[in-house]
């Protein structure tokens, strides 16, 4: 199994408030959206995930 990504230590410009607002310029990210409805605890809902 890959090794934890720490977003919050690895990319501290991004994602720790500053003091005072800055601006920032953010790189591109991938992501994925999973889209469901219902409880993800239940396994009735759970297989209804697209």
């Amino acid at each position: 199994m890959p090794e934890k990504y720490e977003w919050r230590q690895k990319e501290k410009e991004l994602y720790i408030p500053k003091r005072k607002p800055v601006i920032i310029d953010v790189t591109e990210f991938s992501f994925i959206t999973v889209r469901s409805t219902g409880s993800p605890a239940n396994p009735i809902t759970r297989s209804n995930t697209v």
